[in-house]
């Protein structure tokens, strides 16, 4: 009984730490013709954005349209994914952010198979908003993560030519 309530305890207590915190939310890099392309998302842009109510049947944004703009930012990011194939579309809660309900699509492509590949296809993945913004990728690993020592490998895009 003792570890239920402290279990408790702890999950109520959590949220309220970080409340004030511009933490990370997520954290994504990738590997792509030997660039290293990194994508951070933080609370404080989290807040930003639409809210999905369970009284609503559907998110803010339709996963089409999520769909559409993440191929126009890989396209634009990438020059040769004109061909990756969809793999996914996931609707992921944040957790924690404001007592209210905020969401996320993560839309994930893989290059088209042929060529050299061997073995599983890596993927990348854009981070599309309710509010209908992309988290930006940037090259190379931000300052403010390489200190911190939080980099974390998500997902990899190596691709030979």
């Amino acid at each position: 009984m003792q570890k239920i309530i402290d279990f408790i305890a702890v999950f109520l207590f959590v949220p309220f730490c970080f409340a004030g915190e511009d933490y990370l939310v997520r954290n994504l890099s990738a590997v792509y013709q030997g660039k290293t392309l990194t994508c951070t998302l933080r609370r404080s842009v989290v807040t930003n954005t639409p809210a999905w109510n369970e009284q609503d049947l559907n998110p803010p944004l339709a996963p089409r349209v999520a769909h559409k703009l993440a191929r126009s930012c890989i396209n634009e990011l990438i020059p040769d994914s004109k061909e990756w194939v969809l793999r996914s579309i996931s609707l992921c809660e944040v957790v924690g952010v404001g007592g209210k309900e905020h969401w996320l699509y993560e839309v994930r492509f893989t290059p088209a198979r042929g060529g050299e590949w061997v073995g599983p296809l890596p993927d990348f993945v854009i981070i599309v908003l309710m509010n209908g913004k992309v988290v930006p990728y940037e090259e190379g690993i931000p300052e403010g993560i390489k200190k911190a020592g939080k980099v974390q490998q998500d997902s990899s895009a190596t691709a030979k030519n």
